[in-house]
């Protein structure tokens, strides 16, 4: 009696464990045998479905790929497979696989005498052998940056002496040139309120606009980040790319994680994409360099600045106290207690 068995060797090259989806194994005229529960990161495992005297094996065999770190589900993996005993061709094929931009799957297989055959399968012979494989995708995809924003804790006057307040824009990609107050500075700056020695984090946040520029990354998992100097400074918590359209998320400060007093980011900030697992970067496509100017006070303002903390000051009261303290933050008295400067 012929064999119409289908043979698989599922090899998961990724970080993430594979879980069986019962709701999505499906057989006709047959029986899967050996499947495994879970197929462990960087594991492979072997299985088969077998048909019964006098029919062919069919049938579809899923996994759910998640992580260790929680239960959610990353994607979902399909295969269908089918060596018929009469009439019919033999068929092995991958479900699409989402978000495109994390995983990839591929198979080979073997039928009867045919020899292996990449991503197909002969239509005659039996049984067959397929060596089916999920890894990360290795394609670069691309995002674009297009807005940053934030609510200042302080009004301010920027060097033009034009008032800043409340939730203001501190770049858009439309008007990139338009930002940079010089060769130091930004026309639009910001304060955050901060009390020493707290988290920085909890004092304010970003909020970075981002669009993605391929559709493969739908679905994906990513995060977004700021460099300054090569050191990754501002973060975003993951997110989900649900749609090509605009996606808005907060970015904290990620160094440092405290301070024992004021302190400010005063730079050319790069920003980057990077998607989960994968940890495979996302490539900027057009202006993704911020000039930002970001100050870090205490919670409460002196009197003679609430119509405006002009940046001037501050720019020169941070000066001042780096030149008497070697660039230490710790001692810049007169920004906490906002005292007159000397000329």
């Amino acid at each position: 009696m012929t064999n119409h068995a289908v043979y698989i060797k599922f090899f998961n090259k990724t970080s993430e464990s594979l879980l069986l989806d019962p709701s999505g194994t499906t057989k006709k005229h047959s029986h899967w045998k050996d499947v495994p529960d879970t197929i462990p990161p960087q594991s492979s495992a072997a299985f088969r479905i077998v048909s019964r005297p006098g029919k062919g094996s069919e049938g579809t065999i899923a996994f759910n790929v998640k992580t260790d770190v929680d239960d959610t589900s990353r994607a979902h993996v399909r295969a269908y497979a089918s060596c018929p005993y009469l009439g019919g061709s033999n068929e092995f094929y991958i479900y699409p696989l989402a978000p495109e931009a994390v995983y990839v799957a591929s198979f080979r297989s073997w039928a009867g005498s045919s020899g292996w055959q990449d991503n197909s399968v002969a239509s005659e012979g039996s049984p067959v052998a397929v060596e089916f494989t999920i890894k990360y995708a290795t394609s670069r995809y691309r995002f674009t940056l297009v807005e940053i924003a934030a609510k200042s804790d302080y009004p301010l006057c920027n060097s033009r002496d034009e008032l800043i307040t409340g939730t203001h824009c501190l770049w858009r990609s439309d008007s990139d040139a338009e930002w940079a107050d010089g060769n130091y500075g930004s026309y639009a700056p910001n304060v955050f309120a901060y009390e020493s020695d707290a988290p920085v984090a909890e004092a304010g946040h970003l909020d970075v606009t981002v669009r993605p520029l391929d559709s493969e990354l739908v679905g994906a998992e990513a995060v977004v980040y700021g460099s300054i100097d090569g050191i990754r400074t501002l973060q975003t918590d993951y997110f989900y790319i649900e749609t090509m359209d605009n996606v808005t998320v907060p970015a904290h400060v990620v160094d440092p994680d405290r301070s024992p007093g004021p302190f400010k980011k005063n730079a050319d900030v790069v920003w980057s994409m990077e998607l989960r697992q994968s940890l495979r970067g996302v490539l900027a496509v057009g202006p993704h360099e911020t000039r930002l100017e970001l100050y870090w006070l205490k919670a409460t303002t002196h009197p003679a600045f609430s119509d405006g903390l002009p940046v001037e000051w501050l720019r020169a009261a941070f000066r001042k106290s780096q030149m008497k303290n070697s660039g230490s933050n710790a001692a810049i008295a007169d920004v906490w207690r906002f005292s007159p400067l000397d000329p």
